[in-house]
Order: structure tokens, then sequence, then C-alpha cells
């Protein structure tokens, strides 16, 4: 909002000035008028200050100097573009009207100047009155400071590849019109397991004897090495005695290399180049101090990522090696118990059923086999007996040498998994009656409860089942007939009708002091073509 007479003029002497017209001013002391609200500077058409108010002294904290005298050069800032430079001293030798922003020299840091220019009546001098934008300047150009960051932090979580988000930070870093880089880059990550060399993983528009030389730097060596060594962004305006890199012909050039920290530890350095002579820009340091935090974090997070996927795989592969060791149902059931957090599996009874297989005759034949072709004619046979046992619902609780136990909840599954392994064998031996290795089994069945719990100490323990009905099916299989399966009479009932075996008949087995009923298990009505007979 305009509020006085003179602000109201110069309002006027704007819009006529953005008309291109020619303004005159009339009136004595109008300088001194103008002195009172605005920066205001009279200059001669040869460029010399004849005249400064003393706002623009406070403006600029540089009261303890005088410009009086000085080509108006000596009141701008180095950073000031030089057609901005060329175009305020060409209006002032035509004198002609001009308007602009003036980058103005600070005690700390530069001003910003919205200036006006126009011609003193009566006299060869050209007034210069301007108002203090610097905030505004800073304003606008931290936005498209941060516009960028902002970009550069999303690409960190869009590129899933950390090759593709390097190659775009560093591109969109150099093409950044108001930043003075030249369009040359890169990146060093540090070797975290030595921590004592770089190595380049990305770059843009960096030459291919830089990129031999750059592609391992050892940390101390060259500006890259020196920063990692350093921990503090290390500037340079030419190529010195620290750029240990260099090759015959190398441009001259200047550097800004950044170290990437995060959380204390360093994980690489980004390099970038500058034109030969730069002089260092306190807006280029704090953004590239906002930049390095960005792409140290999104390393950082990557790292973290791969280190967790890599243990995560690690874990995989030890459970599916250890699962190939021990049964499904303690994985299920210790499962159970961490998300109720026990760290323990409980005890408890159930009623299942248990079949022992066991090759007859198989110690005998081994000692004519390499220990090589021992295991190798067992797997041929227990392989698919394992994905049988499994396929029907059943758990492997072990193996022992040359025989198998394994465990049902459901007796069915049980009778099922026994007939197919049955046509198993008949079906491997049939085509290896000519070498004689055939393998011939014997099983036995039972059903019956049992104590399932743990049994050992802290130190090593087994999650194992108790209970007679385990040992008796296993004598069932010791009084088994060859390639026949043998089932107890208590197993038989559990098939309400559906197994098909011999009449019954009564056996002694060790440990018991009266006879067992017993059956041969031949068939399932409904799986009839896998029936042993």
């Amino acid at each position: 909002m305009v509020r006085s007479m003179s602000q109201r003029f110069l309002v006027g002497i704007w819009r006529q000035v953005e008309k291109a017209r020619p303004v005159t001013v009339t009136g004595v002391g109008f300088f001194d008028l103008l002195s009172q609200h605005f920066l205001a500077l009279r200059i001669g058409r040869d460029g010399i200050i004849r005249a400064v108010n003393e706002l623009y002294y406070q403006t600029t904290l540089t009261q303890d100097q005088d410009l009086v005298g000085f080509d108006v050069a000596a009141m701008l800032d180095m950073d000031m573009p030089l057609e901005d430079l060329i175009a305020l001293k060409t209006a002032l030798a035509r004198g002609e009207t001009w308007s602009g922003t003036i980058r103005s020299r600070g005690l700390f840091s530069p001003v910003s100047i919205r200036g006006f220019l126009f011609p003193e009546e009566q006299t060869d001098s050209m007034l210069l009155i301007g108002f203090d934008t610097t905030a505004d300047v800073e304003m606008y150009e931290a936005s498209r400071d941060n516009s960028i960051l902002f970009e550069i932090l999303h690409d960190s979580y869009y590129f899933r590849d950390m090759q593709r988000f390097y190659e775009s930070m560093l591109e969109r870093i150099v093409t950044v019109p108001w930043l003075e880089f030249t369009r040359s880059a890169g990146i060093m990550l540090a070797d975290l397991d030595t921590m004592e060399e770089l190595r380049l993983v990305a770059s843009y528009n960096l030459r291919p004897e830089l990129k031999t030389m750059c592609a391992r730097v050892a940390f101390g060596h060259c500006l890259c090495g020196r920063t990692a060594l350093r921990r503090e962004i290390l500037f340079k305006s030419c190529i010195d005695e620290e750029h240990e890199n260099r090759y015959n012909g190398i441009t001259p050039h200047g550097h800004y290399n950044v170290p990437l920290i995060y959380q204390d530890r360093l994980l690489g350095v980004l390099f970038l180049y500058v034109s030969h002579g730069h002089e260092e820009s306190a807006r280029e340091r704090s953004f590239l101090e906002r930049l390095a935090g960005i792409l140290a974090s999104a390393i950082a997070q990557r790292e973290s990522e791969r280190e967790r996927d890599f243990a995560m795989q690690r874990v995989v592969e030890l459970q599916q090696t250890i699962q190939r060791y021990t049964p499904r149902s303690l994985w299920y059931e210790a499962g159970s118990s961490m998300e109720k957090g026990v760290t323990t599996l409980p005890a408890h009874s159930r009623s299942m059923s248990f079949l022992f297989l066991d090759i007859k005759g198989f110690t005998h034949l081994s000692e004519s086999l390499s220990p090589t072709e021992v295991i190798e004619l067992l797997n041929e046979y227990f392989a698919p007996t394992t994905d049988i046992i499994l396929a029907q619902d059943g758990e492997i609780e072990r193996f022992m040498g040359d025989g198998i136990f394994a465990s049902f909840a459901e007796a069915t599954s049980a009778a099922r998994a026994a007939l197919r392994i049955g046509r198993l064998f008949r079906e491997k031996n049939a085509g290896r009656s000519a070498d004689g290795t055939q393998l011939h089994f014997r099983m036995g069945i039972h059903t019956g409860n049992v104590i399932q719990g743990n049994v050992g100490s802290h130190q090593r323990m087994e999650y194992t089942m108790i209970g007679d009905a385990v040992n008796l099916a296993s004598r069932l299989e010791s009084s088994c007939m060859t390639d026949r399966i043998l089932i107890s009479e208590t197993f038989y009932r559990a098939g309400n009708g559906d197994f098909l075996a011999h009449e019954p008949f009564s056996i002694q087995v060790k440990g018991k002091a009266d006879p067992i009923a017993v059956r041969y298990l031949y068939g399932y009505r409904h799986l009839p073509d896998h029936g042993m007979e």
C-alpha cells in the first residue's frame, strides 16, 4: 500500500519507466526527500558514485565504508550476473531509464535491491532509487532449492535401483540453471568393510581418463580421498597440488567435494565441477549440505534394506535347511507359540497313527556297494516316499538309517500313504530287476494315544512323542513279512470299514504279555488302483 507522497511519486516514476518514457525530476532536495524512504544513490553518467544515503549503508551494514568516488561496480556483489552490470552501466552512460534487481555488496551477505534508474534534471547525474528485496529473493531462491531437493528426495524412493537414482540425481543437479556447477559430477562410495578407499559408482559427463583413475581412490588421496578423511566440504577454485588424479591436457576447473555422512558414519563423497576461478558461494555450500544429507540418508536406507534382505535370505535358507531335518508340525507348533509370546512348545496328549518302514536286508546289500552308491540307491526310493507321506499330510518324524518313522493325524491318510509307497517300491523294483539292486520293504502301522512334549535340557532339546502306540507300531514293522503292510486291529477299526485287509490273526510282540490282533492291509475302498493285491 502506498502511504506517502514520495512513495506515490516513485510509483508514478516506475510506471513511466515500465512504459520506456523519458523521466525528469524537478525540485531542490528531491534526492534528500527520497532518501527518507528508499535506498538512494546519485551516480554520474561516467559510473562514479556521487552520493549515498544512510539507509543504503544501514541496509548493507557497511556504515564504516564510503562508496562516494568509486565506480558503481564497487557496490555490486561478485555474484551479480555480468549482463545485468553491463545493462546498468549502459543506461548510465546514455542517460536512459533502467529497472532491475541489483545484488549489492553486504557486510555478511549480498543484499538484493529492486532499483529504478532515471536522470536528474539540470545535472549530468542519475538517481538510483530502490528498496530491499533480499528476503523475497532469498525466499524465492530457497523455494527453488527446496523444490529440487524435494524432487531428489522423491527419486530416492521412486527408483528402487540405486544406480538409476544416482544417475538421475547427478543429471538433475548439474543442469539446475541457478547453480554455478559445470556439467560434470560423480558419486563415490566408501568400502564399508575396510573404510580405507572409495569406489566410483556413478558419474555424469566425466572423461574416460578420470573414470579409470577414480575407479578406486584411497582415503587421503586426491580431493575425494582427502574429503573422506576430513569429513567436511572441500572447495577448490582450480587444479592445485592436492588434485593428484590428473592427465595431460586436463581442462582447468574447480571442485566441490562433499562428504556423505549419516549418523556420524561416512558413506561416500559427492563431487561436482565448477569453472576455473569460481568463488565459493554460501548458497551453494548450504545447498550441497542439504543435498548431502538427503543422499546419505537414501544410501543408508538402501544399505540397511540390503543388509536386512541379506539377513532375511540367510534366515530363510537356514529355515529351509532346518525344515528338511525336522518335522513340519514342529514348525507350526513353534510359530503358534511365538505368536502367543511363548518360547517353549507346550506338552499335550493326542491320538495319532504311526507308520514304520524298514528296508529288508539293506545292510547286507550295502556291503557290496560304495558309500556313494548306497546313499544314491536309498535316496532313489526314499525321496518319492517322502513326497508321498507329505502329500498325505503326514510328517517324517525321523529317518533311521534305512528306515522311516512317520506320523499321521488321520488313519485314512496313513493307509493311503502306505499303499502308495508299496506300489512305488513295486514299480521301482520292476525297473531294476536286471542289476539285482532291488529294495524290499516292511511296514507296520498302529493308532493310539501319545504324549508330545519337550525332552532334554536347555542346551539340547527335542520335541518328541512318547507312548506305547509308537513302540507297538515299530514292533509291527519288525514282525511284518517282506513287501507287506502289517496293521493293528485298532488301526483297522479306525478306517470305519474302508480298509481292505486279510483276516485277523494274533502275534506276540516284545514288551507285551498278551498277543496282539493284527491284519495285512492290501487296499483302500476308495483307492482300488492303489491296492497291494
